[in-house]
């Protein structure tokens, strides 16, 4: 077998150590960090991101980043139309980012390019067994 809490462990501190490495990057290149730098929206993107693209896919997180920034988009032109109020964008994206995420969950809890790569794969299993 394998050890369980040392692969736990080991795991925890690379990603950590890469976390630290991005910060202190950051830092030299902006020359100052406060907490606003990092506010809470953000990080409910990237999770947002994670989920609705697939959680242990590339394509996945590569898929679930661009229709998320696509979103953000869409959703700040909408915002920010006449008569909208100044904080119309931030309740817009909290409103669509927590129906996307619980919609993932129930919906397609591996994400959305695993669902569709299945989804292909049967149809490809079902129309290779029909015969000519």
């Amino acid at each position: 077998g394998v050890a369980v809490g040392r692969a736990k462990l080991v795991v925890f501190a690379l990603s950590a150590a890469f976390a630290g490495l991005a910060g202190g990057i950051y830092a030299y290149y902006v020359g100052y960090i406060s907490p606003g730098s990092f506010p809470v929206l953000l990080s409910i993107e990237y999770v947002v991101m994670a989920v609705v693209g697939g959680l242990g896919t590339i394509w996945g997180a590569l898929f679930g980043a661009t229709a998320i920034v696509l979103l953000i988009q869409l959703l700040d032109n909408v915002g920010t139309m006449e008569g909208m109020p100044t904080y119309a964008p931030s309740v817009l994206s909290y409103a669509v980012y927590s129906v996307l995420l619980i919609a993932a969950v129930l919906y397609l809890p591996g994400g959305l390019v695993p669902a569709v790569r299945a989804r292909l794969g049967s149809r490809s299993a079902a129309g290779a067994g029909k015969s000519i």
